[in-house]
């Protein structure tokens, strides 16, 4: 019996190697396919976008930072070191590799060649804005919705002053 275990022992440690060597591979491939999914529904761009915000946000709120001393050239000096600190972080080479993992967690390796393959169809482009009247139509949708809240909010705005017309006229 100790005979037979000992001559099992090599073959399930290749077995082992063999079975994690592959689990590395699948990782790298399942991340190789979330790159690629990234790409297609440009993950990418809209994360440059989410990085613009945010890099304007901050340093706005730089603007109103109070310290002792304080003179535009001392701002000046702030906002560069802040905004050249934000270039750096706030760039998708930074993010990309953090985000795959995710996606690759999330998703099996076939399923992620599927989104793949899905996002790669002649289908999956017209439906992320690969067409133009789509996008057109979606933002003049967009656009109406916000008409109609900002008509709205004016209404409410405009009955809150009369009634507290009235109210100032009978007190």
């Amino acid at each position: 019996m100790k005979n037979r275990i000992v001559l099992l022992l090599p073959c399930i440690l290749v077995i082992a190697l063999l079975t994690g060597g592959q689990g590395h591979a699948d990782e790298n491939d399942k991340i190789r396919l979330a790159k690629e999914f990234m790409e297609l529904t440009d993950v990418p761009q809209m994360m440059g976008q989410v990085f613009k915000g945010t890099r304007d946000s901050e340093m706005k709120k730089l603007k109103e930072v109070s310290y002792s001393g304080k003179s535009p050239e001392k701002d000046e000096v702030l906002l560069r070191r802040v905004q050249e600190y934000l270039d750096r972080k706030l760039t998708w080479s930074n993010f990309e590799e953090g985000y795959a993992k995710v996606y690759a967690s999330f998703f099996t390796g076939e399923e992620l060649k599927q989104l793949v393959d899905f996002y790669s169809s002649p289908l999956a482009r017209k439906l992320t804005g690969g067409d133009r009247e789509l996008k057109i139509k979606l933002l003049e949708s967009t656009q109406m919705q916000m008409k109609d809240m900002a008509i709205s909010i004016k209404k409410m705005e405009n009955d809150f002053i009369a009634e507290h017309k009235k109210e100032k006229r009978h007190e």
